[in-house]
C-alpha cells in the first residue's frame, strides 16, 4: 500500500495514474506483439 500513499503525496490522482500507464503498458505490449509477429517468434 506504499505505492497508494506515495500517488497521493505527489499529488497525483490515482484513477488518471492508472489511465497514464495502461496506455504505455498496451501500447508497449502491441508494439512488442508486432514485432514478434515480424520476426516469426509468434505465429498466428
Amino acid at each position: 500500500m506504499n505505492h497508494l500513499r506515495t500517488i497521493g503525496l505527489a499529488g497525483v490522482n490515482f484513477g488518471d495514474h492508472q489511465r497514464f500507464t495502461l496506455k504505455w503498458a498496451i501500447g508497449s505490449t502491441l508494439v512488442m506483439l508486432v514485432t514478434a509477429l515480424i520476426i516469426g517468434v509468434v505465429n498466428i
